[in-house]
């Protein structure tokens, strides 16, 4: 979860940048801070069930679109040089 008013933010942000182009790694979309996971977890509750229209759980869908992408990407690539190779 990313809490933008943090000084730490800004270069923990730039230390992921860093590490990201060097190692060739996407990067998600960031989770923002947000009271309703608190309030959810106070309930005990899953965040979608508590409130299904936070930014917080607006982040994690953006998020999980990135990161399914990316593994279709990373998979169609895989069978691509797995065909190549038959």
């Amino acid at each position: 979860m990313v809490d933008k008013r943090l000084a730490m933010t800004d270069l923990i942000y730039r230390s992921i940048d860093t590490i990201s182009k060097e190692q060739s790694l996407p990067i998600l979309h960031s989770i923002r801070v947000d009271s309703t996971v608190q309030k959810a977890t106070r309930s005990k509750k899953f965040l979608q069930d508590f409130d299904p229209k936070c930014k917080a759980v607006e982040d994690y869908r953006i998020a999980t679109d990135q990161l399914l992408d990316h593994l279709k990407e990373q998979l169609d690539g895989k069978q691509l040089t797995f065909a190549e190779t038959r």
